[in-house]
């Protein structure tokens, strides 16, 4: 049955039900249809656990990030973010995912790469955290290297890689592992006040093991 047949029955109910299913379908088909054209390259797939596309948020397709690195959109690769001195009430603040690209605590669900307390970065947030965290002093972010061996570089406050101080201009290289995944990332250090705040510019790799500095972003 066409619309237009639709349109000229009057008087059998049989049909104007028929003909109301119709148009209710109709409309549903155009719906969709708008619905999947507004969409292409924004329909949202997750991939948590392949390890070809590195943990965390994995392969998801949004707006104008379709020019993002392995089917990751550029938000989750690179930004800017500032974090707060931690002071015991402000943890969300003071903190930031790599992994997730924000200090949303409704998103990260309190699983933070890295907090900023007393002037020192801070790794290993969680109980089963075996991250780690290095100066590479002034090195550009399209440098960073593919790894880095942290026993090359200075150990933290309390002999371990899981903290170090900020530096205006310095770049930090990032290996978190957790429950929750892994991933690799760097940042530097754009804007600093001590003791109150630090503004840093970030990169994620797409891959869950190496830093692979995601160019096509920055």
């Amino acid at each position: 049955m066409n619309q237009t047949h639709c349109n000229g029955v009057g008087r059998a109910r049989a049909r104007k039900q028929l003909c109301r299913v119709w148009r209710q379908a109709a409309r549903w088909s155009v719906a969709a249809a708008l619905f999947a054209v507004a969409n292409v390259g924004c329909v949202a797939r997750v991939d948590v656990t392949d390890d070809e596309a590195g943990d965390g948020p994995g392969r998801i397709g949004a707006g104008n990030d379709a020019d993002g690195l392995d089917g990751i959109p550029c938000r989750y690769l690179t930004g800017e973010a500032e974090l707060v001195d931690y002071d015991g009430s402000n943890y969300p603040e003071a903190s930031f995912s790599f992994k997730f690209g924000t200090q949303d605590q409704d998103v990260t669900h309190n699983d933070y790469d890295i907090s900023f307390e007393q002037n020192l970065f801070r790794v290993n947030n969680v109980v089963d955290d075996v991250s780690f965290i290095v100066d590479l002093g002034e090195v550009s972010l399209f440098e960073v290297p593919a790894s880095v061996e942290p026993s090359d570089y200075a150990v933290g406050a309390w002999g371990e890689h899981d903290n170090v101080a900020a530096e205006i201009g310095h770049t930090y290289f990032v290996r978190n592992q957790d429950g929750f995944g892994r991933t690799v990332s760097a940042f530097v250090v754009e804007g600093l006040e001590p003791g109150r705040r630090v503004h840093i510019s970030w990169i994620r790799s797409p891959a869950p093991d190496t830093m692979v500095v995601p160019t096509e972003c920055m």
